[in-house]
């Protein structure tokens, strides 16, 4: 992603008030935020890192971390790991996921070489890049036995001045249904069509909200579909297993402080979000959610140390095979935080806490409410102040993430211009989502509660008069 204010620095007048339209990128954060960062550096200075950690720890003040971002999402605090990012978080889980199912997919083999011997992870066409590039290469890593392969948007019909393609960028749910039913046909290398055994698909990764658009990704009706699923094929097997033949993932980096956003009605077995978006938490923070019900007590991750997996007993003796059980003796926490490592930043974490509480305090309907009542004034002035403008999904924008371009002005010229203006933005380069329908770099201009309709006004009056800046005759 390329931010203005990194991409500039043209823009000195550090004294003159930013107005930001980047929450999809990095939110400021409220006051109470800062303070609560700061009172802990502080104390980190008075008495040193573990000290202060301690002092945290006695308090419960980390604790309550955990408990209010569970809240957030409607989980358990036992399902919670605190993450440096939401693509730390899927990327822990992802792999610890896959491998568990290559480890499976052998031992299925060996007894009976007649099963299915291929493993297929579904995607939206509007995942973001670090989850593709992560699930493309792990299927290139083991090319015999597994693929990647995009579940295809839901269609709107015929081209419009609006709509300059015929995606709506959003899961279509009856493609979905026809993969699971065993109706659905891919291409082959050569280019023949094989039909998608539903046996064969190891999870689903769905991302809510992407970076490119303001679709919303219908997550809950997709879950529904997969518990469905997983529960027939249980009973079909009669085997009683909580581990779901399906795993479903859900990127809801975009989404989590934007709109209430619900484990349990998504049915998913595993969430990542950030802090720094609309959360209005710190950078370098997030977390993962892994639910209790199908994994969190029975997965091991696929990278641990000492505080995910504590050591309970050493048997060392020298010239002993360490790798031995019976040697050196560990075993995972029996929570989500088997996915978290020993070091951590201690005060961004109490930040990003504070900043849930926030949201809580204020409310996710109501946060919700006027991000979408901004997002529908922001595209309604854009299209007022600039007829050619092209809003990417337009019809099927449904938060406060609002992507354009125009045909023959650089994305990059716009989010410069705009920056000398006062307003901050960001370009989001089309690889940023290499399967969503879209050849073009796009402005994004994405709106929090935060912000004003005098705000959205000025904004729009400014890109008008930069857009007939560059225009040519």
């Amino acid at each position: 992603m390329s931010s203005s204010s990194s991409s500039s620095s043209s823009f000195n007048q550090l004294d003159q008030k930013i107005i930001h339209l980047n929450h999809a990128g990095d939110s400021t954060s409220p006051k109470r935020v800062l303070d609560r960062v700061s009172r802990h550096l502080q104390r980190e200075q008075i008495y040193g890192g573990y000290a202060a950690q301690k002092l945290v720890q006695e308090d419960g003040e980390m604790e309550n971390v955990y408990n209010n971002v569970a809240r957030l999402i409607h989980a358990e605090k036992e399902e919670i790991a605190l993450v440096e990012s939401a693509t730390v978080g899927w990327t822990r889980i992802f792999y610890t996921m896959v491998q568990r199912d290559e480890k499976e997919r052998r031992t299925r083999f060996k007894i009976d070489s007649s099963t299915s011997n291929s493993r297929v992870i579904l995607v939206s066409e509007a995942e973001y890049a670090a989850n593709i590039v992560a699930a493309c290469q792990w299927a290139r890593d083991h090319e015999d036995h597994w693929m990647v392969l995009a579940i295809p948007s839901a269609k709107v019909g015929d081209d419009d001045e609006n709509n300059n393609n015929s995606s709506t960028g959003t899961v279509d749910l009856q493609v979905f249904d026809r993969m699971l039913e065993g109706k659905f046909y891919y291409k082959d290398k050569v280019g023949n069509d094989i039909r998608l055994d539903p046996t064969s698909i190891a999870i689903v990764c769905i991302t809510h909200v992407p970076t490119n658009s303001g679709i919303v990704n219908p997550v809950e009706a997709i879950g529904d579909r997969i518990t469905t699923y997983n529960n027939q094929r249980q009973q079909q097997q009669k085997v009683n297993t909580k581990y779901p033949a399906i795993k479903y993932l859900v990127d809801a980096c975009q989404s989590v402080g934007q709109m209430d956003v619900n484990v349990r009605k998504i049915k998913c077995d595993c969430l990542v979000a950030t802090g720094r978006k609309y959360l209005r938490g710190p950078r370098g923070t997030g977390f993962l959610f892994v639910s209790s019900d199908n994994i969190a007590k029975d997965i091991m991750p696929s990278h641990i140390d000492h505080y995910g997996c504590p050591i309970k007993a050493s048997m060392y003796q020298q010239g002993v095979q360490l790798q031995d059980a019976s040697v050196i003796q560990f075993a995972p926490l029996g929570s989500a935080k088997r996915f978290e490592f020993w070091e951590s930043n201690v005060a961004s974490r109490l930040g990003l806490g504070e900043a849930v509480c926030v949201a809580l305090d204020l409310g996710l309907p109501k946060i919700s409410r006027d991000i979408q009542r901004l997002s529908v004034f922001l595209r309604n002035e854009l299209e007022k102040e600039l007829p050619t403008i092209r809003i990417h999904h337009r019809n099927t924008t449904k938060c406060g993430i609002v992507t354009f371009y125009f045909e023959n002005l650089e994305p990059r010229t716009v989010v410069s211009d705009m920056w000398k203006d006062g307003f901050e933005l960001s370009v989001v380069p089309a690889t940023s989502t290499p399967c969503d329908d879209t050849e073009n770099d796009l402005v994004r201009a994405s709106v929090s509660y935060s912000n004003t309709e005098e705000e959205i006004r000025a904004f729009c009056i400014a890109l008008g008069a930069s857009y007939e800046k560059h225009k040519k005759p």
